[in-house]
């Protein structure tokens, strides 16, 4: 944005701030004739503008395995596990929601069950696997237990 110029910032504001590029949230003690009388006032003379485009971002293809090891003082360490997924409209979809839920979804999960429990390598499992309009990634994630070490968690079932 550093380098952009007026013409570029009225261009931006043109297509994305427009009517039909927006979502309006009122809240508080107030009259749904009233919002839409003050509705149809200031925003209804706003032109529509064409649809923006959509921004999809792809990352290179992975080839191969990425670690990253962050170094810090902790009492115990984290140990963090991704796998790419695609995205929310995916048919995978809902399978991979049911493996988190499967996975990490309560005390007699897989995962806590296995490693908290039984093991009693991590004190807390868990996955995450949000929704996205993009391939994102599926996440398995733990907390090692004391004097456990994370690669010692990740031998065993993480």
């Amino acid at each position: 944005m550093k380098n952009w110029k007026q013409a570029d910032l009225e261009r931006y504001f043109k297509t994305y701030y427009a009517p039909n590029n927006c979502v309006t949230v009122i809240s508080g003690n107030v009259k749904f004739d009233e919002v839409k009388k003050l509705a149809e006032k200031h925003i209804e003379p706003i032109p529509s503008q064409p649809e923006p485009p959509k921004v999809h971002i792809k990352e290179p293809p992975q080839t191969g395995e990425r670690r990253v090891m962050v170094q810090k003082d902790v009492a115990t360490p984290y140990l963090a596990v991704g796998w790419h997924v695609p995205e929310a409209r995916h048919e995978d979809y809902y399978a991979l929601t049911l493996l988190g839920d499967i996975l990490s979804g309560g005390r007699c999960s897989r995962l806590y069950s296995s490693l908290v429990d039984k093991k009693q390598l991590a004190t807390q499992v868990f996955t995450n696997f949000g929704e996205s309009f993009d391939p994102t990634l599926f996440i398995i994630a733990g907390v090692t237990a004391r004097n456990v070490n994370e690669l010692d968690l990740e031998k065993n079932d993480l």
